[in-house]
């Protein structure tokens, strides 16, 4: 994080940015830890746990993930994801007032052909714990880091991933971190276990 922590909040509940939250949609944060092995996003490990300051209060528009993928769990071509954020609509384009939650349709795509997309802005390989997706001219953009990719599993939505990069122009698919890679990191951080995060 580049940010002191006290510099920091969480709201949530949020459908646009230019709403006002009342108080109790917004949490400080007081720790954050960062996977121990992370370097840089193209060497993965690109995920971290946040504790906030009180426990989170569910509601109509705040709720638990509905599931983690399990490891060994099969998202392909096939597989109906979408990826949801506030960063830009295209590469340095950023979302216009009120900023309005935005979703896109996005297909999982084969590491090797995600890889020759993305090769020219850096990226050298695609690790087992990532997983890309991306459609042509949909795709997740700035700000958008840190958001979440949702599949249908069984006809329920099953966080998949979580946005870690793709190139400079938002063109061509994003690269998530797979969640079903770090069910450990994320137990160790929620005390729940297994059973609990599905």
């Amino acid at each position: 994080m580049t940010r002191p922590l006290n510099m920091l909040a969480v709201r949530l509940g949020a459908y646009h940015l230019s709403d006002t939250a009342p108080n109790d949609c917004l949490y400080s944060i007081i720790q954050a830890e960062r996977h121990h092995a992370y370097k840089n996003i193209f060497a993965g490990d690109d995920i971290a746990m946040l504790k906030l300051d009180r426990d989170i209060k569910f509601c109509k528009s705040v709720g638990p993930v509905p599931r983690l993928a399990q490891a060994g769990e099969i998202f392909n071509e096939k597989s109906i994801c979408y990826a949801a954020g506030w960063g830009c609509i295209a590469g340095g384009v950023p979302l216009r007032e009120p900023g309005t939650l935005q979703e896109a349709r996005l297909s999982v795509m084969d590491s090797r052909i995600c890889l020759q997309h993305l090769h020219y802005a850096g990226w050298k390989t695609i690790r087992p714990e990532m997983i890309c997706a991306g459609r042509p001219g949909t795709t997740a953009c700035h700000g958008d880091s840190g958001g979440p990719l949702m599949c249908y599993s069984r006809n329920n939505l099953v966080q998949v991933g979580v946005v870690s990069g793709g190139n400079k122009h938002c063109a061509g698919p994003t690269v998530f971190t797979r969640v079903s890679s770090y069910r450990d990191f994320i137990q160790k951080y929620t005390n729940r276990t297994s059973a609990e995060l599905h």
